[in-house]
């Protein structure tokens, strides 16, 4: 698993282990497909998280899983954050709303502009994890 995606995961489990994923809190976690199904293989043992792509998204499937909670990267080649708020505000969706913000992209600017749409209440922007490179010891 690359740098990458191991430190975006490291992001959600961490905001997994904030909401006490449990049978009573289910979290949905969006994007596209190759990461989703990397998602679906992580985090198949974790009881109340359902892993979609966003193509495949609804207002009817929204509300018919009631999450309490809906985690989406940034930026995608297919959508973005403020496309899925557009969606999550059609289907009067108010639970929590976490946006994983990628390398390369400015964690206030994406919360600001994400905010100046759309004003969800429980709404923060996760950055992944920084890994320091491992030093080697020479012996």
């Amino acid at each position: 698993m690359g740098a990458a995606r191991q430190n975006m995961f490291h992001a959600i489990l961490a905001h997994l282990s904030e909401t006490a994923v449990s049978k009573n809190h289910t979290v949905l976690m969006v994007g596209e497909l190759p990461l989703m199904k990397a998602m679906q293989q992580q985090f198949s043992h974790c009881t109340g998280v359902v892993v979609m792509q966003f193509a495949d998204l609804t207002v009817e499937i929204l509300n018919s899983l009631g999450p309490d909670s809906v985690v989406s990267p940034a930026i995608c080649q297919d959508f973005d954050c403020i496309e899925l708020a557009d969606l999550l505000a059609r289907a009067n969706y108010s639970g929590a709303f976490r946006v994983l913000c990628g390398a390369g992209l400015h964690p206030e600017t994406v919360k600001r502009d994400l905010r100046s749409c759309h004003p969800f209440k429980d709404f923060d922007v996760l950055s992944p994890v920084q890994t320091r490179p491992r030093l080697e010891t020479v012996h």
